[in-house]
């Protein structure tokens, strides 16, 4: 259902209907925009007649008047058109980016995991802004096609005759309607294929630049060169065949637009010479039916010609909004909790957990108790479920069976802000954001200076302050470039430790960090440990030196280890 165009038109359309206002506007103005050019024409057509000799009831100054008058309004017309259509579209684009990154911050970090930072950042940017084509170039054109269309059949049908009314309208349905859903149809694939391989060629540029180290120190820029190439070489390919296809589109319907208007000025030049007798559908008309059937639908054409060239960007619309509303609709792992218990203790204990993957289990009948202070070590092979664990207690996912209890209540009953206030969580890989030392410290709590050095001294960070260059006013920089990845992660453990919190979980903490900085860090530990909880998964048998119990983690379950790292079973 989702995937249907109909259905995402019309949610697309639920999005503007807060500015309704703004699109009627942009309509009115647009409509009344191309009756007031078509007017230019008609008037200096007759003022042609009228140099030829023909019989005109207006004056010379009048039909000049009338032209001046016209491309004023026009001007005006077109103006409040653009104005209001982009208003309308700048604003919704706003909105669409902050609701797409709540969604994305609600569906963090379980739904977005998985996902490539090429295709989020193509979301937030070439998909968004095609939608902004959609919003400011063609609702309202096709409004303004369809108004226009109406009324022209009606005006020349009236005015000049039922027959030549009905040629406009097949002429109208052919090039305004008939041919962009019959190319659209053939459109639709190569602009799916055409996305696709646009997501996939940011997610090649973004791992090409990030890991442009990488590549250079392994020699491997060559391959990642020709892999880029094949991204590009494919993306070109696809695009040179949607601008063939839309460029015989574009050629069909000039061709289609000229045979309407040579078979409109033959009927009604034929029905002014008064060729054929008079029918029901056709009868003789003076020389302003004639001005009308021809000039004005030829003027009218404009708004049909725009209906024509929709299918290539209403496709990229349709894959565009199908992603988007694809994320939109996304229900996240778990929900935030604001009504439920607020913790005052942070004891925590899992009985009987299981959990996996896609129906893999990877954690079976787990049972742990956590007390208020001490270190708890838990270690074992990649994949066996550490990290999973520590994620389950942060509860970045919801247990599907056994429970986790903090404080003695279940995880989905306690206020989301109270269970991140209560537990720190430091994960393998910290982000640093492109800011000062200090905000990525403490972010926006703004704490004494004296507090930040006294964390930083305790995760071997101060001799960094010498080192940069505004100290901690210093910008770390795009992509982190002025601190290693051991300092990104001892900040990521500055952050927990600035925050107080009683129980620590920590993923690796050391991993990155040299034998003398390990020490201070473990060393912090210690201490901190007597007045919280620390958990600590590591692979490193030296950072488990310092835990007063230590788990090797297997087959699902959590083993304790005697002092010679021999498992028995709990």
């Amino acid at each position: 259902m989702r995937n249907r165009p109909f259905y995402l038109m019309f949610r697309l359309l639920l999005i503007i209907r807060t500015l309704f206002i703004l699109m009627l506007v942009t309509m009115i103005a647009g409509s009344l925009g191309v009756f007031a050019s078509m007017s230019i024409t008609f008037f200096g057509t007759l003022g042609v007649f009228k140099v030829l000799g023909a019989s005109i009831a207006l004056t010379d100054q009048a039909i000049i008047l009338l032209i001046l008058t016209s491309g004023l309004i026009r001007g005006l017309l077109r103006y409040l058109e653009h104005l209001s259509g982009h208003e309308l579209a700048f604003r919704l684009l706003a909105r669409l980016r902050s609701q797409l990154f709540l969604k994305l911050r609600a569906l963090a970090p379980a739904k977005t995991e998985g996902k490539k930072k090429g295709t989020i950042v193509s979301m937030m940017s070439s998909d968004i802004e095609t939608l902004e084509v959609f919003y400011a170039h063609t609702i309202a054109p096709v409004v303004i096609a369809i108004t226009v269309g109406i009324v022209m059949v009606l005006v020349i049908s009236s005015v000049a005759s039922i027959g030549l009314g009905l040629i406009a309208l097949v002429s109208y349905l052919v090039i305004g309607f008939g041919l962009p859903v019959l190319f659209s149809l053939q459109v639709r694939t190569l602009t799916d294929a055409y996305r696709a391989r646009f997501s996939s060629y940011n997610d090649v540029f973004l791992e090409t630049l990030w890991g442009l180290n990488d590549s250079l120190m392994t020699r491997t820029t060559n391959a990642r060169k020709v892999l880029f190439e094949h991204e590009s070489d494919q993306m070109e390919s696809l695009f040179f065949k949607l601008k063939q296809r839309l460029a015989f589109q574009k050629g069909l319907t000039d061709v289609s637009l000229f045979l309407s208007v040579v078979l409109m000025l033959m009927v009604s030049g034929a029905s002014y010479l008064a060729l054929w007798p008079d029918s029901g559908l056709f009868h003789a008309i003076d020389l302003t039916g004639l001005v009308i059937s021809v000039i004005g639908m030829f003027s009218s054409f404009g708004p049909m010609v725009q209906l024509a060239a929709l299918p290539s960007s209403l496709n990229q619309t349709i894959a565009s909004a199908n992603r988007l509303i694809n994320v939109m609709d996304e229900h996240p792992a778990v929900d935030e909790v604001t009504n439920g218990h607020h913790l005052l203790d942070h004891r925590v204990t899992i009985r009987d957990l299981n959990y996996g993957y896609e129906g893999e289990p990877l954690i079976s009948h787990l049972n742990l108790e956590l007390g208020e202070t001490g270190i708890i070590g838990i270690y074992g092979r990649s994949g066996v479920g550490k990290s999973t664990l520590l994620k389950l207690i942060m509860r970045f996912y919801d247990t599907k069976e056994g429970v986790i209890l903090i404080d003695g209540y279940p995880l989905k009953t306690i206020n989301s802000a109270s269970l991140r206030d209560t537990i720190g969580y430091v994960m393998q890989d910290t982000y640093v954001f492109s800011d000062t030392l200090a905000y990525n410290m403490a972010f926006h709590k703004h704490p004494d200076p004296k507090v930040i050095r006294e964390v930083l001294r305790q995760t071997g960070l101060d001799p960094l302050i010498d080192v940069l260059n505004d100290g901690l006013e210093t910008d770390l920089g795009s992509q982190n470039r002025a601190i290693s990845t051991g300092e990104r992660q001892r900040i990521g453990l500055s952050r927990v430790l600035i925050n107080h919190t009683k129980l620590i979980l920590l993923d690796e903490p050391t991993s990155n960090v040299d034998i003398i900085n390990e020490s201070i860090i473990l060393e912090t530990l210690k201490v901190i440990s007597k007045k919280a909880m620390v958990v600590l998964v590591t692979h490193k048998l030296s950072t488990l030196s310092i835990c007063d119990v230590v788990y090797e983690m297997k087959d699902g379950k959590l083993h304790k280890v005697t002092s010679d790292l021999k498992p028995n079973t709990i």
